[in-house]
C-alpha cells in the first residue's frame, strides 16, 4: 500500500508542538525553540565554554547535582558534564547551568539520550556500579 506523505490536509493540520514532541529524538540539535514559535538562532557554545564549564564544576566540587556521584580521581572528572537547563548554549548564567554526571545528563530528556551512545557512557555505568 502506497502512503501519500503530503497532502493539503497534512499541511493545514500540521501541529509543530506535536511534531516536536513525537520526533525530537531524531534530530541532532535542540528543536525546543521551534516548538515555542521562536525565531531560529544559532545555539552554539561560546568561545569561553570550556573555562565556564570548568569553573562551575569546580564551584560544585565536581559533584553531580542529580545523584550526588563524585569522581574519586582526576581522570574520572571526565564523567562530569555541565548542562544548560534551558537548552540555550549561549546562556551561561550560573542559574542556567547544572553539574551532572554523564548518566544524569543522558536521562534529562529525549534529546540528551544520545549521550548514551557516546564514548565513556558504558564505562561510567560499570564504574558507578562498582563503587556503589
Amino acid at each position: 500500500m502506497n502512503k501519500q506523505y503530503t497532502s493539503n490536509d497534512d499541511v493545514e493540520n500540521f501541529d509543530l508542538k506535536k511534531f516536536h514532541e513525537s520526533n525530537s529524538s531524531f534530530f541532532d540539535f535542540d528543536t525546543s525553540s521551534m516548538e515555542k514559535g521562536e525565531d531560529a538562532k544559532f545555539n552554539v557554545y561560546s568561545h569561553q565554554w570550556t573555562q565556564i564549564s570548568n569553573q562551575i564544576k569546580t564551584k560544585y566540587d565536581y559533584i553531580c547535582q542529580g545523584c550526588g556521584w563524585r569522581p574519586n580521581t582526576d581522570d574520572k572528572k571526565k564523567f562530569i558534564h555541565t548542562h544548560h537547563q534551558n537548552g540555550d548554549k549561549t546562556n551561561n548564567s550560573e542559574d542556567n547551568l547544572k553539574v551532572l554526571c554523564i548518566e544524569c545528563h543522558a536521562n534529562i530528556d529525549g534529546y540528551h539520550a544520545r549521550i548514551k551512545s557516546m564514548n565513556g557512557y558504558q564505562e561510567f555505568l560499570k564504574l558507578k556500579n562498582i563503587s556503589n
